[in-house]
């Protein structure tokens, strides 16, 4: 104090470092003015002074790369190895830890969030997303694409899937939108903008959700691509001799079945789809390794698109402390 007729001592200290808390309590004394003249010459207090640290939940999305490339040079053991290990580190070894809760987003060239709960996970079931036309189109010009401006004109990949007969969705999206436009904050492939049916502030109806994987039919002079799975000219359609016309015409799916040369992982409109899915954010590390543990079996012949993983990051539950951990191949 810089009074020196004021005098002040620490009478208790206690520290609960399970708690977070820090009690202090101090006597203080300083003489009178006017009260002296009744006789009270000094006044003396006892301060109590707490602070408690907030143990914030730590949220972390694993975000692991399940694409060909990690089935080489012993990638993929060393991925789970590591993965295993981080989640060690996170859980200081606790089996349920409190307020450690870890989720898995594998992700390739796309990631599969599941065909359940699809509204509350941002997903465009309804085809309102004007990247919903993007390698489809409805007419005989190669030069021009289908027009998008208007919601009610756009496609629902959801309802193309349901007019193929021996195919469903899988549960795979696509990365959304990197409109170079916009500045890079603002791009939804990078950002944690919340999925959303209407129109939002400096984006399109339905540009926010979303959209549903269709790996587009190749033509078919292209039937030796795994992406090659439907005569041109089925569905009504009419031959052309444009290829991107071939590849882009809708109608050859209608009511069409789907040759599933290499199953269907690797061929038809789920094409670069795998099996594993998002695991959501949970406590119980026994699940997250369980997870980790399987992913021999879950690498897909696909190309790596990173802001597949990020982008999805996690939209099944808010994060209060969010953070994610991203293991790839070298040189990705």
């Amino acid at each position: 104090m810089n009074d020196t007729d004021i005098s002040i001592a620490i009478d208790k200290v206690e520290i609960d470092t399970e708690a977070g808390r820090l009690m202090i309590s101090a006597k203080i004394s300083r003489p009178t003015l006017f009260v002296r003249l009744v006789g009270v010459n000094e006044m003396k207090a006892i301060l109590i002074s707490e602070a408690t640290r907030a143990k914030n939940r730590l949220e972390v999305a694993m975000v692991l790369d399940n694409s060909g490339s990690m089935q080489s040079y012993g990638r993929m053991t060393a991925l789970k190895t590591a993965a295993k290990l981080a989640v060690d580190i996170l859980s200081g070894g606790d089996s349920n830890p409190e307020k450690v809760f870890i989720g898995l987003i594998p992700f390739n060239q796309y990631v599969n969030i599941g065909t359940k709960d699809r509204k509350k996970k941002g997903v465009d079931y309804q085809g309102k997303s004007p990247l919903s036309w993007d390698n489809f189109d409805d007419d005989n010009n190669p030069s021009t694409g289908h027009d998008t401006s208007k919601p009610s004109d756009r496609l629902n990949r959801l309802a193309k899937y349901a007019a193929i007969p021996n195919v469903s969705w899988k549960g795979c999206v696509e990365a959304r939108s990197h409109d170079t436009s916009k500045p890079e904050s603002a791009r939804l492939d990078v950002n944690d903008v919340e999925p959303n049916y209407d129109a939002l502030p400096g984006y399109d109806y339905g540009e926010t959700l979303f959209v549903p994987v269709f790996e587009p039919d190749l033509p078919d002079w292209n039937k030796w691509d795994r992406r090659g799975y439907i005569k041109d000219t089925k569905g009504g359609c009419k031959w052309h001799n444009n290829d991107r016309v071939r590849q882009e015409k809708d109608c050859k799916y209608n009511g069409q079945w789907v040759n599933f040369g290499g199953g269907e992982n690797g061929q038809g409109p789920n094409a670069g789809c795998g099996d594993a899915e998002v695991l959501p954010l949970t406590n119980v590390m026994s699940a997250v390794k369980s997870g980790i543990n399987a992913w021999w079996r879950r690498v897909v012949q696909t190309s790596t698109w990173a802001p597949s993983g990020v982008g999805v990051y996690f939209r099944p539950q808010r994060l209060t402390l969010k953070a994610f951990l991203m293991m790839m191949a070298p040189a990705k």
